[in-house]
């Protein structure tokens, strides 16, 4: 007689990071350690793993042959173009009430609704990508954001430039730190 197994549960967790309920065996265990950054989490007794764009989908492979249960709000609706992403989103807390924080400001400032998002798109890739709260980011941990993106992606040069933007105005206008951009070098003026 075979055992039924409890279904593997995904749900949100701490900012950028994604909780994954997963009844033992030795199979699902070995499987949820290929994935870079996975973490016990001792007092919730589960899994955590990056949360970005396509961890669900990840996830659901891995364990194609289990039943995987998804909380509803993990869900974003498919793209309606191909090549089109996913909206980002951030996790409740800190990190929206920062980007929330940064849309005011910058319709305060009347920046135009194309500025508004981009400038939030940025700063929640920023947020996906260093799980921790916006003020607790440290510059050299932004400045390998920035380095990461220009070096190892294929991205256009203003795309990179709208990122620095969006990133200097977060810590200027919401912030109120020090521009964690700042490099040793000067751009040139001509």
């Amino acid at each position: 007689m075979a055992h039924r197994m409890d279904p593997i549960r995904i749900k949100p967790g701490r900012l950028g990071r994604l909780d994954v309920y997963l009844p033992y065996t030795e199979i699902r265990y070995r499987r949820i350690q290929t994935i870079p950054g996975h973490k016990w989490n001792p007092e919730k007794q589960c899994w955590t793993v990056p949360d970005n764009a396509r961890m669900v989908q990840r996830l659901r492979a891995l364990y194609s042959g289990d039943q995987v249960e998804v909380d509803p709000s993990l869900l974003a609706p498919l793209p309606k173009h191909p090549g089109q992403r996913p909206a980002l989103k951030t996790a409740p807390g800190e990190a929206s009430e920062t980007v929330h924080a940064v849309e005011i400001e910058l319709q305060k400032q009347g920046r135009s609704h194309q500025t508004v998002k981009i400038y939030t798109t940025h700063i929640k890739r920023l947020l996906n990508h260093i799980p921790k709260a916006p003020g607790d980011l440290r510059p050299e941990e932004v400045r390998a954001y920035l380095k990461d993106m220009e070096t190892q992606q294929n991205i256009s040069r203003s795309y990179y430039t709208q990122a620095v933007s969006a990133l200097k105005f977060l810590y200027k206008h919401v912030l109120k730190q020090p521009d964690p951009t700042a490099t040793k070098q000067k751009k040139q003026t001509q």
